[in-house]
C-alpha cells in the first residue's frame, strides 16, 4: 500500500510490484512502482 494520485486525487492504493526470479529461486530484477507501466508491462518482462 502506498500514496498514489489520478486527476489531482491523492489517496492509498496499491502500489504495484514485479519480482523477477530465476529458475535456481534467486531474484534477478525488481520493478518498482515508478518502473511499471500497465499498457505494455508484457513486453517489458520480455525485454529484460
Amino acid at each position: 500500500m502506498g500514496r498514489k494520485s489520478m486527476y489531482g486525487r491523492k489517496y492509498m492504493g496499491t502500489l504495484r510490484t514485479t519480482f523477477i526470479i530465476a529458475p535456481d529461486g534467486t531474484i534477478t530484477n525488481i520493478l518498482g512502482p515508478k518502473q511499471i507501466k500497465t499498457k505494455i508491462h508484457a513486453e517489458q518482462l520480455l525485454n529484460l
